[in-house]
């Protein structure tokens, strides 16, 4: 469970010449190595789906992610998406201490006949999970927290933190052993998945961090590991877009008030008689993956920008696993065989990295309201707009310059982006690290300079 090997292996027979004292970091020659050795740093996977990663856990075969097919061919034709939905069991404290840690969560009736289950494949040598529109996993997340941000911790702020496992821990849930998936063999900390056959309406976890557990590298200082227990659902694509559309709409008004909030009068601090006046304020409208006008403009409901990115792209840019052909094309272009959902931990606003999971994303109503404007009369070529107080808006006038025909170039290489939702990782990746380059280069400044008027004392 620490991260070593468990195997004993008997040691080669040693030479009667002298031989200089071997690092615990050499492997020893053997199919298992001894029970101290350990990966070195630089030959940690670079990504879990390597081979570099296959070839180091061999031992862990049975732990890795199961291959997940559609419960149906009406399945197969959409894509799906995966997310955390909420919590089972919030964020728990599990210091090392010298006691066994005695957790306890629920889950409904309604929810446990929503849990995906695995099965063995007709090969014996694999396992699927069958995913369909609103199918649950339950999985065990440990992120490092200072505890004075943990009362007030949101499901959004909790999501958003990267998992990281105590050196030495030991988990069982109703009496059954949990394994930990580590960085040295998965490039990163994973979460621990739990499969639905173990799962009650009453569950009784129990969480054992020794004493002695060293403190991981690269956590926060005088942080303790907490850890929560999440339900992962899988929604299909046409689910997210009926969900925010029915439940996730901002009204005009919101948008408004903090427009005139942005603008209100701000006091200098060092100088009680000097006020700054803003009577404008930018707003980009450019989506920063497309580089072009947002169709459906959303943001996180915990994002304090302005600005949006369109929902449609914004979907269709999610990575998932890479595809695996199991027809005998053995290509990625395959249109036989089904694609995964996406992977769940990647929704992270574009723009400040806040929660952006499709339970988290709101329609601004008031900038759909600009775009059909916008549309109405010609001008969706717009980058930017300028916004008084009133909520009276005009187009932004950008200089002209010779970048504007490479920016040109840019968007049509980004244009079809939306279209084409089956790219393979890389192609996506890059895609994706293009636009936002585009997007921060071309960010425009404040729309005016600030205006400095001196107040009277009396």
């Amino acid at each position: 469970m620490s991260g070593n090997y468990n195997v004993h292996a008997t040691a080669p027979a040693q030479s009667s010449l002298p031989q200089t004292t071997s690092s615990k970091s050499h492997p020893t020659g053997l199919l298992f190595p001894s029970q101290d050795y350990r990966i070195p740093i630089n030959e940690y996977p670079s990504d879990q789906y390597d081979n570099n990663c296959i070839i180091h856990t061999l031992h862990q075969a049975h732990i890795r992610s199961p291959r997940q097919l559609p419960d149906s061919l009406a399945e197969a034709s959409e894509r799906h998406y995966q997310s955390v939905r909420k919590l089972a069991l919030r964020p728990v404290s599990v210091a090392p201490r010298a006691a066994v840690h005695k957790l306890k969560f629920h889950l409904s009736d309604k929810d446990r006949d929503r849990l995906a289950h695995v099965e063995t494949m007709q090969d014996s040598l694999s396992r699927a999970q069958r995913y369909r529109n609103g199918s649950l996993r339950i999985r065990v997340r440990c992120c490092y927290v200072v505890d004075d941000q943990v009362p007030d911790m949101s499901d959004s702020e909790w999501v958003m933190k990267q998992v990281t496992w105590p050196e030495r821990v030991f988990l069982e849930i109703n009496r059954i052993p949990l394994s930990i998936r580590r960085k040295a063999h998965y490039a990163k900390d994973l979460p621990v998945d739990i499969v639905a056959s173990v799962l009650l309406e009453e569950n009784h976890l129990h969480v054992w961090v020794p004493e002695a557990a060293d403190c991981p590298r690269d956590v926060p200082k005088d942080s303790q590991p907490y850890l929560a227990v999440e339900l992962v659902e899988t929604l299909s694509h046409s689910a997210i877009l009926s969900l925010i559309k029915t439940h996730g709409i901002q009204p005009r008004s919101t948008t408004l008030g903090l427009i005139e909030k942005r603008l209100a009068c701000s006091k200098d601090t060092d100088n009680d008689e000097i006020a700054m006046v803003n009577h404008e304020i930018a707003i980009d409208l450019a989506d920063p993956f497309s580089s072009r006008i947002f169709k459906i403009p959303v943001r996180g409901i915990d994002c304090t920008h302005l600005e949006c990115f369109d929902l449609e792209t914004w979907l269709n840019s999610r990575l998932g696993k890479r595809k695996t052909c199991m027809c005998g094309a053995w290509s990625l272009s395959c249109k036989t065989c089904p694609s995964e959902p996406s992977f769940v931990d990647k929704w992270k606003c574009p723009l400040c990295s806040s929660d952006a999971r499709p339970y988290s994303l709101r329609i601004d109503e008031w900038l759909s309201g600009v775009r059909d404007k916008l549309e109405a009369d010609g001008n969706l070529k717009a980058k930017s707009i300028v916004v008084s107080a009133d909520g009276t808006w005009k187009i932004k006038e950008l200089p002209l310059n010779d970048e504007d025909d490479k920016s040109s170039d840019e968007e049509v290489k980004c244009a079809n982006l939306d279209a084409n939702p089956k790219r393979t990782g890389s192609e996506a990746s890059n895609g994706v690290l293009s636009a936002m380059t585009t997007y921060a280069t071309a960010r425009p400044v404040a729309a005016t300079a600030p205006v400095v008027i001196e107040i009277d004392d009396d």
